[in-house]
């Protein structure tokens, strides 16, 4: 006993139509989902892929970004003023562009720059401090009553131009 047909994802270029604007069920099929599966989809959506500019959208404008949350967190210990270089979500959403890992992974990105900041800044919450990050993902966070310098590096990026902004 034999099946001839696959199961999984087949040639999608086969069942991909020409300035259509809408996919059946029966494309799906055809791409290699199970028809119990198909059953239950009520919306098929083809997404426009993200470009650069999409990307550091999400990453800085976002109110629920991760960058945010944790720029949040940074402020609720006392850390007053936030320079990050603006290069740096550019640089970021093009590494993610470039080894095509979607738009999940700006949360793991976030996450890897901010922890190692997180992690000095709650040590040291005497409060009236300053942290800047540059366009390579380096960090220095200053704390003014300690007069103490804490520096680090939470990103390993490509070469980039360098332009800070303040947040």
């Amino acid at each position: 006993m034999g099946f001839n047909k696959k199961i999984g994802f087949n040639d999608f270029e086969k069942v991909k139509k020409d300035h259509i604007d809408e996919y059946t069920p029966e494309d799906l099929i055809e791409y290699g989902f199970i028809p119990e599966l198909v059953g239950r989809i009520d919306i098929i959506e083809e997404f426009e892929p993200y470009t650069q500019n999409k990307l550091v959208d999400i990453i800085y404008f976002s109110d629920e970004s991760s960058m945010q949350e944790h720029v949040r967190i940074l402020n609720s210990l006392g850390i007053e003023k936030i320079m990050i270089d603006g290069a740096l979500w550019e640089r970021i959403a093009e590494e993610i562009l470039d080894n095509k890992l979607g738009v999940r992974e700006l949360n793991r990105m976030m996450t890897k720059l901010f922890y190692p900041i997180l992690y000095e800044a709650f040590q040291h919450t005497c409060g009236e401090g300053t942290c800047t990050i540059d366009s390579d993902g380096k960090y220095t966070l200053t704390y003014k009553k300690e007069k103490k310098v804490y520096t680090g590096k939470g990103l390993e990026l490509k070469d980039f131009d360098e332009e800070l902004i303040e947040i």
